[in-house]
């Protein structure tokens, strides 16, 4: 099976000069992907830079842009299985943007 995971601090910007952003530590998506991984999954982690919770086989990412960019680039319904989206925004955002038709889009679990 293959796992999406997007987890850690995120920002979106809301002008030039501000952004709105968390301060999610990642832990949440760093134990699901060890966890997973370790069952014999295959394990995406997108992982908000400065997060306190580290994972070596993670993509870093510093914007909600950039998650996004990231997800497209691996994101197709039929190769992955699962979505875990503890940083929901970007990833929801990008698979609401494909207008798949129900049950063609990988199921996204919140």
């Amino acid at each position: 099976m293959r796992v999406l995971i997007t987890a850690g601090p995120s920002s979106e910007p809301i002008d030039e000069v501000r952004v709105i952003t968390n301060r999610s530590t990642g832990e949440l998506g760093t134990l699901l992907a060890e966890c997973i991984s370790q069952a014999g999954h295959t394990v995406e982690l997108f992982l908000g830079q400065g997060a306190a919770f580290q994972w070596n086989l993670a993509r870093l990412f510093a914007s909600n842009e950039e998650l996004e960019r990231l997800v497209a680039e691996i994101f197709q319904p039929e190769t992955v299985d699962v979505v875990f989206p503890p940083t929901p925004l970007a990833v929801q955002v990008f698979v609401e943007r494909q207008r798949y038709k129900p049950g063609e889009v990988a199921p996204v679990l919140t």
